[in-house]
């Protein structure tokens, strides 16, 4: 019976190895991937970094600090948009976006791996 609580307690409060670390750190719930990208390139085009480090998931391969500062940061981007959306991989959507750069004619690219909460929405989860 001690052993039984000590497990739940680990378990689902700290460190809370069974809790879903999939929602965005600073967000009330994830959401579903039109709305996210929206309002996710939204903050970035606005260079919102901090508003943008709170759609990362919390169990995302990088920081939030460091996966928004290093691939975002740069003041000369000029505009964040959606190129193309993969079908959905397991829990994860890859989504292909392209930045300007004002006075380079080629668009730089990225994909964004997002992954899917319990309740169906998305956060990010890294950026390749």
């Amino acid at each position: 019976m001690v052993l039984g609580a000590g497990v739940a307690i680990t378990g689902f409060v700290a460190p809370g190895f069974f809790l879903n670390k999939n929602h965005p750190v600073g967000a009330a719930r994830t959401l579903p991937e039109p709305q996210f990208m929206h309002e996710l390139l939204g903050k970035l085009n606005a260079h919102g970094l901090a508003g943008a480090a709170g759609y990362v998931c919390e169990s995302a391969d990088e920081s939030r600090a460091s996966l928004v500062h290093g691939h975002f940061a740069d003041p000369n981007v000029g505009h964040h948009w959606v190129r193309a959306v993969e079908p959905l991989h397991e829990v994860t959507q890859f989504v292909h976006v392209d930045s300007d750069f004002p006075g380079n004619p080629t668009p730089y690219s990225a994909t964004f791996m997002l992954r899917q909460g319990p309740d169906g929405g998305f956060c990010l989860f890294g950026v390749i």
